[in-house]
């Protein structure tokens, strides 16, 4: 079996939707606002779409899908 992966998503208010990256910084800049180079584009047009909500951090470990 192979090794889990580490996602995290960062999550609007409502939890209703999130940014999901496998780079710990990345989803630290979503969630704090705080940018630097280099930054996803997509985390930073996720803050500025909730900077209004309290967005959280959760982490989840995956399992790669396997091939048939």
């Amino acid at each position: 079996m192979a090794d889990k992966r580490r996602f995290y998503i960062v999550w609007n208010e409502g939890r209703t939707e999130g940014f999901i990256t496998h780079d710990a910084d990345d989803a630290k800049q979503a969630l704090r606002g705080r940018f630097r180079n280099p930054s996803s584009t997509l985390g930073n047009a996720f803050f500025d779409c909730y900077s209004d909500d309290d967005r959280g951090l959760q982490a989840l470990d995956i399992e790669p899908l396997s091939k048939p």
